[in-house]
């Protein structure tokens, strides 16, 4: 059994440094490992578009790597040059082949393929040189003209522990989608909390309990009002970012400013979730525009002329940081 996606066509994945992606997976099932591989055209049978030939097979030898399942997500990173083929069976490719110029699927495939299989994957991604580590692209000095009067709570080294847990954040698509991630993520931060200046929102009216949402019940006497970057909020977003996070944030919502690394973390989980169906870090790095993350963030409330000066000034925020990392806004800025 082989999990994957195939690509129709040989996909020129050479801009790029490697492919990224978190996995997990229930060892009791049957398999403790899991083959990572792409599909080129030497290791596919023609009848798939490739050139090994129909019914070879060692025309399966894909370039891959093997990887160790636990029962909690792990990112793992792959550069081309540690992607390769077994050396004891199968057909293998010519030396020197630049198997990244010709990806036609990414498969994942249970290890032992007589045994039952469990395992979940997500966020698989192009990555770049340097790609989940944003101080590559956003500097302790940038951040620090970002955020003049910041909090002394939030540092610039609990931002790129931050960073590092969501690869994808600064470390996808070409370089200029990398710095407007940034600077669109840092955009809607300077509305969310004043520039960094608040931790927690002023004079909560309510405790933001959802009691309907029975899958993340509110722990008695805990309020989840806006906390962090991005003023995390709802007892639902506390537990599911609690549960992707490795954090009981839903028992002890408190913790999201009980470190920088912590908040950051909690703000970047909504700015690469889907919410509900996309992210706005896929909107920004996809092009659709500054102004679809701010209907991401805040839309309900700010966009299609409901709040049009907070709006201007997440806008504002953008075009700032965008000529300080040296990149064009791009188009649709507004909702």
């Amino acid at each position: 059994a082989t999990f994957g996606v195939p690509l129709g066509v040989c996909y020129d994945a050479s801009p790029y440094s490697g492919i990224g992606f978190w996995i997990k997976g229930t060892t009791s099932a049957g398999n403790e490992s899991v083959r990572f591989s792409i599909s080129t055209p030497p290791t596919t049978e023609s009848s798939a578009g490739g050139t090994c030939p129909d019914g070879d097979m060692g025309c399966y030898n894909h370039f891959g790597a093997d990887i160790l399942l636990t029962s909690t997500w792990t990112y793992y990173s792959f550069s081309w040059a540690e992607l390769t083929q077994n050396a004891t069976w199968g057909i293998k490719a010519p030396n020197g082949y630049e198997k990244e110029k010709n990806v036609l699927a990414i498969n994942f495939a249970p290890f032992l393929n007589t045994e039952g299989y469990d395992f979940w994957i997500d966020d698989v991604v192009l990555t770049t040189e340097g790609g989940g580590h944003c101080g590559n692209v956003v500097s302790s000095a940038q951040f620090s003209s970002f955020f003049p009067n910041k909090n002394a709570f939030y540092t610039y080294d609990g931002f790129v522990e931050a960073a590092q847990q969501f690869p994808a954040f600064c470390g996808q698509g070409s370089e200029d989608d990398r710095k407007r991630d940034a600077a669109a993520f840092f955009a809607n931060v300077v509305q969310e909390t004043g520039g960094l200046v608040y931790l927690e929102e002023i004079s909560p009216p309510m405790i933001y309990c959802a009691p309907e949402r029975t899958d993340f019940p509110c722990a008695g006497g805990k309020s989840y009002h806006g906390r962090g970057p991005m003023q995390l909020s709802w007892n639902y977003n506390y537990g599911t970012a609690g549960q992707s996070l490795g954090l009981p944030l839903l028992s002890n919502p408190e913790l999201v400013v009980s470190s920088a690394a912590n908040s950051f973390k909690a703000g970047l989980w909504f700015w690469m979730t889907r919410q509900p169906l996309v992210s706005p870090h896929t909107q920004i790095t996809s092009g659709k525009g500054f102004g679809e993350t701010i209907r991401l963030v805040n839309g309900p409330l700010e966009c299609d002329g409901k709040e049009p000066t907070k709006v201007q000034n997440r806008i504002n925020a953008y075009v700032d940081f965008c000529a300080q990392l040296g990149v064009t806004p791009g188009d649709n800025q507004g909702c």
